[in-house]
């Protein structure tokens, strides 16, 4: 990606634009990662999948298995939560034009806009919000949930003030 000359270069000799590494991620996902706007415009031209997202967790360890990516918790990211947490507004643009879909979650729930508030950018969050984005990322609450039948306090524990009752349904 360091050489727009050689990756144009490739991709007009049918290099694949989506190949993708272990866990999924696409040439695109490097572009986005280092804010290289005009490696990411020059993919796209070349037809590279703007929704294109990690791999899930059942691909990643199929039979239950350990995953080898141990660090690689939110799987089925796209490349505009790649974009919200570690590039710009110009970057969700580009990715937007193209048909990056607004409303992906990973397999955690999590939305573009909660990446962007993960990588601490204030702008990403502000253009995505404008854009009416909310924040998808699941809550979590002392209380018992409702929707659960059977529950039963098992112990009070306090963890910074925020968790009160470790709930467990049988």
């Amino acid at each position: 990606l360091g050489s727009l000359e050689n990756l144009e270069y490739l991709l007009r000799k049918n290099v694949a634009v989506d190949a993708a590494n272990g866990f999924g991620k696409t040439a695109l996902f490097y572009a986005v990662g280092s804010s290289n706007h005009s490696a990411a415009e020059l993919l796209l031209r070349y037809k590279a999948d703007v929704n294109h997202t990690y791999k899930s967790a059942k691909e990643l360890r199929p039979n239950d298995d350990e995953c080898t990516f141990s660090g690689l918790r939110h799987t089925r990211r796209s490349t505009l939560m790649h974009a919200a947490q570690n590039s710009d507004v110009r970057m969700l643009k580009i990715l937007l034009q193209a048909g990056a879909s607004l409303q992906s979650r990973d397999d955690l729930g999590f939305n573009a806009h909660d990446y962007a508030l993960m990588g601490k950018s204030r702008e990403n969050a502000n253009y995505l919000a404008s854009l009416g984005l909310e924040p998808a990322a699941p809550t979590y609450s002392s209380q018992p949930d409702p929707a659960v039948r059977e529950q039963r306090i098992l112990a009070t524990l306090r963890i910074d003030g925020y968790v009160k009752h470790l709930v467990i349904p049988p």
